[in-house]
């Protein structure tokens, strides 16, 4: 069996629901609604962001619209082929996991 590739960038629990939320809107997510809507604290919403930055996987902007300074992120095209390919090889392990085993080339019965 070969190993599934998976994306280090992507692979953690927080950094999935970032991408998620991203992915699910259209426009651009402002950084305290994805403070308080996954429930994180600022320093480490912002370090999980600056991984997914640094990886291309998003971008930010901070803007000042009528003096209100606000930062906002989306998911970069290289994040969204990232995360569908990160998306499909979940389904190949689920697959994997779906099927019966098969017995081993490699196992060998225990000498009693």
């Amino acid at each position: 069996m070969s190993r599934v590739p998976i994306d280090k960038i992507i692979h953690s629990e927080t950094r999935l629901a970032i991408l998620t939320m991203l992915r699910q809107n259209a426009a651009p997510v402002e950084f305290t609604a994805l403070r308080e809507e996954l429930a994180l604290s600022g320093g480490n919403l912002l370090s999980h962001l600056r991984a997914l930055e640094q990886g291309g996987v998003v971008q930010h902007l901070r803007e000042a619209p009528l003096g209100r300074p606000r930062t906002v992120y989306w998911i970069t095209p290289d994040g969204e082929a990232r995360l569908k390919v990160y998306a499909g090889a979940l389904r190949e392990i689920a697959g994997i996991l779906e099927r019966p085993p098969q017995p081993s080339q490699a196992a060998q019965p225990l000498a009693t």
